[in-house]
């Protein structure tokens, strides 16, 4: 099965994430962005608030 994928790029790396992936970001430091792979988010993340929709 193919994957959707999306490029995204930090001020100091390409990040390729795919479909239940997560980009994450410090709100008070917006150079602060990783990704995080969807098994390893549900293992050490936990959802405090849903995101905005567009």
């Amino acid at each position: 099965m193919l994957q959707s994928t999306l490029f995204i790029r930090s001020p100091y790396e390409q990040m390729l994430a795919l479909r239940g992936d997560s980009i994450v970001q410090d709100p008070a430091n917006p150079d602060d962005t990783y990704h995080v792979d969807a098994v390893a988010f549900k293992c050490t993340y936990e959802v405090l608030e849903a995101p905005a929709k567009p």
